[in-house]
C-alpha cells in the first residue's frame, strides 16, 4: 500500500509540473529585471556595529521548499539589522523569494502576507513589483528549475549560484500582465488541488507507517497471537 501511495504521489508531482509548463509556455519571453526589482539580502552579522543595530529572523535557503512552499517551521535564526536595512530588506504580501545557492538554488516561492520583523541573508533574493507578475514568475521559475534552464544559467564553481544579476537578467515566458494574472490565478488552483492531494498521502503514508509498527509491537510483545 505504501509503495502503491509513492506511485501515486509520483504521479502527481509530474502532473503537477506539467500543468506549469504547459500555462507559462509562450514563443516570447522578458528579463526579470525588466518586470521587478530585484534584492540580493544581507550577510549574516552576529554582532551589532551600531546600538541602534536591532536583532530581528531572518529568511533563509531551507525556508524556501520545493514546489514554492515556505516553511517557517525551520529553525528559526536571528542576526542585527540597522534601522535603514530593517527597511530595505523587509518582506511583504506580494513579493517572491529566491534560494541563491547551494542545494536548491533557484527554488521560489510567493508570499501570500505580510512578514514584520523579517528580513532576509544574502542567500535569499526578493522580487517586489506587481503581485500578479511576481507571482507569475515564481511559476516560471518552477517551470525553469525542473527543465534545467537555471541550472544552465548558475554559476557553477563548488555550487551552483543563481546570482541577483543572473536572476534580473533570466528571461522567462511573456505575456502581458492581465494574461500573466489569469494564468497565475489557474495554476494556484490546479497546483492547490495536487498539492492537498499530496498533503492527504503523506498522512495515509504515516498512518500506514504507524499501524506497522504498532502490528509488529503486539506481535513481539505477545500482545497479538499470530494464527497457527
Amino acid at each position: 500500500m505504501s509503495a502503491k501511495l509513492d506511485e501515486l504521489a509520483e504521479t502527481l508531482v509530474q502532473r503537477r509540473k506539467q500543468a506549469i509548463q504547459s500555462s507559462v509556455c509562450s514563443l516570447h519571453s522578458i528579463s526579470i529585471g525588466l518586470m521587478l526589482e530585484v534584492k540580493l539580502g544581507k550577510m549574516l552579522q552576529m554582532k551589532p556595529k551600531s546600538p541602534a543595530d536591532r536583532l530581528q529572523p531572518y529568511l533563509r535557503a531551507a525556508h524556501i521548499q520545493p514546489g514554492g512552499r515556505l516553511n517557517l517551521a525551520a529553525d528559526t535564526k536571528e542576526m542585527y539589522f540597522s534601522e535603514p536595512e530593517a527597511e530595505a530588506l523587509s518582506l511583504r504580501a506580494g513579493d517572491a523569494v529566491i534560494v541563491e545557492g547551494g542545494a536548491g538554488f533557484g527554488r521560489a516561492a510567493y508570499l501570500v502576507e505580510d512578514m514584520p520583523g523579517w528580513g532576509f541573508q544574502n542567500s535569499i533574493i526578493r522580487l517586489r513589483g506587481a503581485s500578479a507578475d511576481s507571482r507569475y514568475v515564481v511559476y516560471a521559475l518552477q517551470a525553469a528549475l525542473d527543465s534545467g534552464e537555471i541550472a544552465v544559467a548558475c554559476n557553477v564553481a563548488t555550487f551552483a549560484h543563481f546570482t541577483a544579476e543572473k536572476v534580473e537578467g533570466f528571461r522567462v515566458p511573456y505575456h502581458g500582465t492581465d494574461e500573466h494574472q489569469r494564468i497565475a490565478d489557474h495554476l494556484d488552483e490546479v497546483t492547490g488541488r495536487i498539492d492537498a492531494m499530496l498533503a492527504k498521502i503523506d498522512e495515509l503514508k504515516a498512518l500506514l507507517v504507524g499501524r506497522r509498527a504498532a502490528l509488529i509491537t503486539d506481535v513481539v510483545t505477545g500482545r497479538k497471537k499470530i494464527p497457527s
